[in-house]
């Protein structure tokens, strides 16, 4: 998994801290993170009653 696919992980679960550090590399590479984000959001609608505890998308 490389360093944008662990700044979405980080986005998609609910926590405390805010993802700066995450959303900073999103920003930073916003044309690679579209498919992964929409990836998150597709699985947030397609899921929407079995996501695990704390998916945040």
């Amino acid at each position: 998994m490389n360093e944008l696919q662990k700044a979405i992980e980080r986005i998609a679960y609910e926590d405390k801290k805010f993802p700066q550090e995450a959303l900073e590399v999103i920003i930073a590479n916003k044309e690679e993170a579209i498919p992964y984000l929409r990836n998150a959001v597709e699985k947030a609608m397609e899921e929407k009653y079995e996501l695990e505890e704390g998916y945040f998308v």
